[in-house]
């Protein structure tokens, strides 16, 4: 009995080329109907939610100076501070409102209270 060794020989390197080629064409056939799909449900939406077309442009687009934001000055930030403050100190307290007709002025705390016990809510 004679045993002959054999070499295994290498196979070429062989790509299945119709199955790539087929999965390539579905894949861009799939993701061509998924655009064509998200952009019909785009216009379907745009029409529905604007059904007189599209606005026009606001006639700031293409000025020089947009989005400008009005600021007061700190010291005028600083005067309606002390206006809160004067003002929350006479919602706080007593006082007179209007000494010649007897007038006075509660906190206001006092006078929700006194709102609700009179109407019951």
């Amino acid at each position: 009995m004679s045993h002959e060794r054999h070499e295994p020989q290498q196979m070429e390197d062989e790509l299945p080329m119709g199955k790539l080629l087929k999965v390539a064409a579905a894949a861009l056939i799939i993701g061509t109907l998924g655009v064509a799909w998200a952009w019909g449900e785009w216009r379907y939406v745009l029409h529905q939610s604007q059904p007189n077309g599209m606005p026009a442009l606001p006639q700031a687009i293409g000025a020089a100076e947009q989005g400008v934001v009005f600021q007061r000055p700190f010291d005028q930030l600083r005067a309606s501070a002390d206006l809160e403050l004067r003002e929350r100190q006479q919602l706080e307290s007593f006082g007179w409102a209007d000494r010649s007709r007897g007038l006075v002025h509660v906190p206001i705390g006092m006078a929700i209270d006194e709102i609700v016990r009179r109407h019951g809510r």
